[in-house]
């Protein structure tokens, strides 16, 4: 998975928290069945896990501090309409961002 450049911020400050968007097995269903771009997404939780666990170790061995972030498929959409985002990955991208920076105190 690869963290859009929007997600980054532009200062130099070092990152507090970084939102990785996450799914509980259970919902992960659910998940594709919301999603506009579900056609992206691997047709199996466990798929997702292993390809995002391990791109998880990799920032965290490349020191970033990374900050799981559930999304939700019933209450997802919703913040997605109210914050004028679609239900893909820059969404879900935003949304883990926001987040985290709500976690780490930075909003």
């Amino acid at each position: 998975m690869k963290i859009p450049a929007s997600a980054i911020p532009a200062s130099s400050a070092k990152i507090k928290a970084l939102g990785i968007a996450w799914y509980q097995p259970q919902d992960y269903p659910a998940i594709l069945k919301v999603m506009a771009d579900a056609d992206n997404l691997p047709r199996t939780f466990q798929e997702w896990y292993d390809r995002i666990h391990k791109r998880e170790v990799e920032l965290i061995a490349a020191g970033h501090n990374c900050v799981r972030v559930i999304i939700d498929p019933r209450t997802f959409p919703a913040w997605c309409a109210a914050n004028g985002r679609k239900l893909d990955a820059e969404g879900r991208t935003a949304f883990a961002a926001e987040q985290a920076a709500r976690q780490a105190g930075l909003i």
